[in-house]
């Protein structure tokens, strides 16, 4: 792995090879969010945002039309790993 990025940030590309951790949780809890639970839909929405905003920033170009990370929206992939807190 190259690096762990937050895609909030205001970088305009990341790194092909990256670990983004999305707590789709966050949004509905206490300390980051509204305190108010969500449908389901609503983070699998936010998930997909998510995602988005990443193939943008992996498959950002460079002033001269290529691609920074040589990946073309086309080529990205992306890998999901889940877990429960449940134990």
């Amino acid at each position: 792995m190259d690096q762990i990025i937050d895609p909030r940030a205001a970088r305009s590309d990341i790194a092909y090879r990256c670990l983004v951790i999305h707590r789709y949780y966050d949004s509905s809890s206490e300390s980051f969010g509204d305190n108010k639970m969500q449908p389901i839909e609503e983070f699998a929405i936010g998930l997909s945002n998510l995602i988005a905003r990443v193939r943008d920033k992996v498959c950002a170009k460079n002033p001269d039309g290529s691609f920074v990370n040589d990946v073309a929206p086309e080529d990205f992939r992306v890998y999901l790993v889940a877990h429960s807190m449940e134990g």
